[in-house]
Formats: structure tokens, sequence, C-alpha cells
């Protein structure tokens, strides 16, 4: 009795793993090809991280006086082969930083590993807008570019640092991580030591014309309120 029960339900079982098996083959067979397709894809940082002010929170209450990342980094997502211009235009792709040590602690393969960073309390070690998605953009020259603005990037640790760009792609078959990038070395400074937000760079000024979220500064002051009246309608001209 107990045999035959055994024996009834062996075939469905069989069946099903058999099922999963396939699926499992044919997932991977998916990210391969895209692994392929993807290998010609790389991240740049058009314009690097230089000094941030140290972000204050309260994690009790998500309190979070954030102080952005200057000048705010600017990556642009290339691919070296002829495909470029269908990978670019998906929305499937999106890019997210996060804090890491300024020296390497190991190499893998040749490439530098370098220590991620998080808070006392096990906090990420970032705040804000940490992942952007690249839009199709200009360049300061008029070339298109896929692009993408950290303007809203916020550091909770004092010290010198890296960002780390992470490009990662959303599928049916989950997540998956294509490249990375990392700036070069950065300061984050104590509200004591911060001397200020410098004036925006022509190139965030450039990007923020054509209709992205950027507050421009007009000077080595961190209390400048945003764009002047002239650059503000230029900003809504070119948004609209």
């Amino acid at each position: 009795m107990s045999a035959g029960a055994s024996a009834a339900v062996t075939p469905d079982r069989a069946s099903e793993s058999a099922r999963s098996t396939e699926n499992d083959k044919e997932a991977r067979k998916r990210w391969e090809a895209r692994r392929q397709a993807y290998s010609h894809l790389a991240l740049v940082l058009c314009q690097q991280p230089q000094r941030a002010r140290l972000c204050s929170f309260k994690e009790e209450n998500e309190t979070i006086d954030r102080r952005p990342v200057d000048p705010p980094p600017v990556l642009e997502l290339i691919s070296d082969d002829g495909h470029y211009p269908d990978l670019l235009d998906s929305t499937q792709f999106f890019i997210r930083a996060s804090l890491v040590s300024k020296d390497p602690v190991s190499f893998e393969d040749g490439k530098p590993f370098y220590q991620p960073q998080v808070t006392q309390s096990g906090a990420e070690a970032t705040a804000g807008d940490v992942i952007q998605t690249p839009e199709r953009l200009r360049h300061m020259d008029g070339t298109p570019g896929a692009l993408c603005i950290f303007a809203k990037l916020s550091v909770r640790l004092p010290g010198p640092f890296r960002l780390k760009f992470t490009l990662y792609e959303t599928s049916a078959d989950g997540l998956s991580e294509i490249c990375d990038t990392v700036s070069d070395v950065f300061e984050v400074y104590s509200p004591k030591q911060f001397k200020g937000m410098h004036e925006s760079t022509p190139l965030t000024r450039h990007l923020a014309t054509q209709g992205l979220k950027v507050k421009i500064r007009q000077g080595n002051d961190s209390q400048s309120k945003g764009p002047c009246p002239d650059q503000q309608r230029l900003i809504r001209r070119n948004a609209g």
C-alpha cells in the first residue's frame, strides 16, 4: 500500500523537478545571451566627486539632514559595439551608488576590490537618491549619450572615500549585476571643517538646461537657493 502510493506520487514529482530544471536551463541560456551582449557595456564617470559635508541623521525617526556630494557625480553608460542605441534606449537598467574604502583591500583577477562602508549601526553609508536611470541626453559638444546625475547623493561618514557605481538590469529572470566603476578619492568633511559648496560646474548647468532637477549654485556658498531668474526661465523652457 505504502509502496503503491509512493509509486503513484513519484512520476508527478519527477515531472515537476524536470520542469524546474528545464526552466533553470532556459534562464541560464537567456542570461548567458544577455551577458554576451552586455560585455560591451561600461560606466564612465564624466564628473568626479571632490568633496562633501557630512550628512547628519537620526535612524530612530528617519530624520536626515542631507548634504549633497559636490560636484554631483555624472555617469555615462557606453557600449563599444554597434548595438549601443538599442541598449541605451532600454528602461531596464539602473545605476546604484554606494560608499567604499579609499584604498583597495584585495585584488580579484587583477581588479581592485574596495571595502563597502556602513555606519556604526550597520546602516547604509549613503543617503538621498542613491539610484538613477540613464537618460538620453546631450553632452556639452552636442553628441547624444545615456547620462545620469546623482544630484541628491549624501554621505553619512567623515573621511576620505570613493563612490562605487554599479549597473544593474531587471528582467523576468530577476536582478543582474552588469558592471561597475569606482570614483576618484574625495573627502567628506565635518560641519566645522566644510567650507561650503562650490559654484556649479559647466556640465552640471548644461544638464540642468535639459530638464533635469539639479540645484544650480552661484559660488562658494552653502546657502545658495538655486538658479537665478534667467537660469530658471531657461530650465523651464527646456524642460517643457
